[in-house]
């Protein structure tokens, strides 16, 4: 590493740690740390360099410069004011004029959005009934004249993160303006694309949104944890490279001028897709590092990736402290690290595996990038959500490339394809998007056969383990005669570990998420069946029950029926192949039977008994005594 990637590189990782510190510390102790990081500074500065790592004379190392400490201290005054000017808002009743800030996004039975405050403040609005019916139908840039309580935010740092003060329940609303100018502008646009794809079904169509412009609200939440169980998440959110394909995009068009008009034409285009993604923290990363980047070439002095990622991200969390805190701004980050660092790295073994087999360039480097990006990202996803999939190296190697495709044509022919299906040529517009169709059932596809496979799935102990034996195989001493055996005897034990990982199926009945009771079957036994009893999970039981390794059921006993029921029981159905399922008479659930009198179905463990209710919109479940749990 030179020696002004790492002085950049420095920067950057003082700045963030310094802000994560001031966002969490008491501003008293601000001016304090500017004082004693000043007097360290003036203490220590005759005899550091102004370089980060430098050479002395002596063949020594210069120990780092004391200006990272000035920049740590200012950070964390930074982190802790920010902090500071939080004020999250107190209960009580609302009305007044405010801003849509982000689109509508279904929750349940109702509907949310956030919506800022003349005075600057944001809140999460949400509604039901009419209410909810019309905020569906607002769009980014109107403004709103809402009515309704304020919910304090409570512990919820995500909230903060957003800048959310404070949750409105919403009782009436009324559109006093609509959007006009940039925003109105960039609802066009993309309004356009999303017409593109009206030839999709309800599925692809929500894949190919969240592929282009990062709209994801309407995939199904099995589709959602298929991907996430994949290692396909990232697919679904607009990322650094979609960036990547809109400058490719562009590209032609820039040969038109020189090399200053193209600054400016860069700059606009990239502040353009980042409004049309409202402004997702990963593009706000990409974007800042592509206009860093642009800027270097232009004024001649070009920089390595990694110093560009460097600056960028130092820009952004001065910009805005909270940053360090959302989870998409952490994982881009990190990816575009492990690209940068970790892929040359992985690339530069693989040509001795490789060797005196033809083709291989391609497909070796795209391993490597993906290598890289699930290693520099693996301890962030196990921190934010568990294990992580071993999937997700296979399913990218397969997705991936696929992704790229549609991103391309969805930016280039998805317009196209909207503007002809508004001039009423659906035909025309269907035959120029077969291919982005095509290209997004096969991601669909991989993400549903990868989700199914049962790969082991890695915690942070298998991690652990996994990056001591990468460190033996990479610092271990060559010898002719033993160097193989040592490789293949790493190679075991990392196997070993990743087995060690596999999901195994419960062989007693067991709570396998939030709300769902497994009982399985016994296979000597003839008439038991193999169970989930519902009751009231919440989506993110789709996950475990994935997680878990069940693959199939003979029965799902639902005790709800309700609209929200429906979509988490029919998600669960769709993860999991199940015979029949039983739901209360009132129920809105597809492919499920109506129980209308007290029935018994035969377990390993004993007879489970369900009747419904007096209401006819819940069952009552009652297990065998023999389990002894209940959902």
């Amino acid at each position: 590493m030179a020696a002004d990637e790492a002085r950049v590189l420095a920067v950057a990782v003082a700045a963030c740690l310094g802000t994560f510190v001031g966002l969490r510390s008491p501003s008293r102790f601000a001016l304090p740390a500017v004082a004693v990081a000043i007097a360290l500074s003036i203490a220590i500065a005759p005899r550091c360099d102004v370089g980060f790592r430098r050479s002395r004379p002596d063949g020594g190392i210069r120990r780092p410069a004391a200006g990272l400490m000035l920049v740590l201290a200012l950070t964390c005054i930074r982190g802790g004011c920010s902090a500071r000017a939080y004020q999250p808002m107190e209960g009580g009743a609302l009305r007044a004029e405010t801003l849509v800030r982000s689109d509508p996004e279904p929750i349940g039975p109702g509907w949310r959005a956030e919506v800022q405050l003349e005075s600057g403040q944001r809140m999460e609005a949400t509604a039901f009934g009419r209410a909810g019916f019309e905020l569906r139908q607002v769009a980014v840039g109107d403004r709103l004249l809402l009515e309704g309580r304020v919910r304090p935010i409570g512990d919820r740092p995500w909230l903060r993160a957003r800048h959310i003060v404070g949750r409105l329940s919403v009782d009436d609303l009324a559109v006093t303006a609509p959007a006009s100018g940039f925003d109105a502008l960039v609802n066009q646009l993309r309004s356009v694309i999303v017409d593109g794809a009206a030839s999709f079904d309800d599925r692809s169509r929500s894949l190919y949104t969240g592929l282009v412009i990062g709209d994801d609200r309407f995939q199904p939440l099995a589709q959602q944890a298929q991907f996430r169980a994949s290692g396909l998440t990232h697919l679904l959110a607009v990322s650094g490279q979609n960036v990547a394909f809109v400058l490719l995009v562009v590209r032609p068009l820039l040969m038109l001028f020189s090399r200053r008009i193209r600054l400016v034409v860069i700059v606009g285009v990239l502040v353009l897709f980042a409004a049309m993604t409202r402004a997702e923290p990963s593009v706000l990363r990409a974007a800042t590092a592509a206009g860093v980047a642009t800027w270097a070439l232009v004024t001649g002095r070009t920089g390595s990736g990694l110093r560009t990622l460097a600056a960028g991200v130092t820009g952004l969390v001065l910009v805005d402290p909270f940053l360090v805190d959302v989870v998409g701004f952490q994982l881009s980050v990190a990816a575009s690290g492990g690209i940068i660092v970790v892929s040359p790295l992985v690339l530069a073994r693989l040509p001795t595996a490789l060797a005196g087999i033809r083709g291989t360039a391609a497909p070796a480097q795209a391993l490597a990038v993906t290598v890289g990006a699930q290693l520099g990202v693996a301890p962030l996803l196990v921190h934010h959500f568990g294990p992580l999939p071993l999937a997700s190296i296979p399913a990218n190697l397969i997705a991936g490339w696929a992704a790229g495709a549609v991103m391309t044509l969805g930016l280039t022919v998805g317009p196209i394809s909207g503007l002809l299906h508004r001039a009423r040529l659906p035909d025309l517009a269907a035959s120029l998007q077969w291919p982005s169709g095509q290209l997004v059932s096969w991601i669909d596809g991989t993400a549903r056969w990868s989700a199914d496979i049962d790969l082991p799935r890695l915690g942070p102990g298998s991690l652990a383990m996994l990056a001591v034996l990468g460190a033996v195989a990479a610092v271990r001493p060559r010898h002719r005669l033993l160097d193989r055996p040592v490789i293949a005897a790493l190679l075991m034990a990392a196997v070993a570990v990743m087995v060690a990982g596999r999901p195994t199926p419960p062989t007693s009945p067991a709570i396998i998420a939030d709300g769902v009771l497994y009982i399985p079957g016994a296979p000597l036994a003839e008439g038991t069946a193999a169970v989930l009893v519902i009751t009231d999970p919440p989506p993110s039981s789709i996950d475990d029950v994935l997680a878990s390794g069940i693959d199939q059921v003979d029965l799902v006993i639902t005790s709800r029926g309700d609209p929200q029921a429906a979509r988490i029981v029919g998600a669960l159905i769709e993860v999991v192949d199940t015979v029949t399922v039983l739901a209360p008479p009132r129920h809105r659930i597809r492919r499920a039977t109506r129980v209308t009198e007290p029935i018994t179905v035969a377990t390993a463990w004993g007879s489970l008994a369900a009747e419904p209710d007096s209401t006819g919109s819940k069952l009552v479940v009652v297990t065998p005594a023999a389990v002894g749990v209940g959902p």
